[in-house]
């Protein structure tokens, strides 16, 4: 997970999912990161979220595939 917000956030794998896949997520290492008090928004830790987009990208000579993923409440 590269970022996240309160409706969903961005992911990279190295499998693509077709847009409109429901996943499950669960969230197993986060890297150490900065809580506004104010909000304090954390990533969700398990959850069931939808592809809306997908971009393949390359990352050390690899395919990437970064995705939008939306939160299912």
């Amino acid at each position: 997970m590269r970022n996240f917000s309160s409706d969903g956030a961005y992911i990279e794998t190295d499998r693509p999912f077709t847009p409109g896949t429901i996943l499950i997520v669960r969230m197993i290492r986060y890297p150490t990161m900065t809580v506004d008090p104010e909000t304090d928004e954390r990533p969700r830790l398990i959850c069931l979220a939808e592809v809306r987009w997908i971009q393949e990208r390359m990352d050390d000579g690899r395919p990437c595939y970064g995705m939008g993923l939306r939160y299912i409440d």
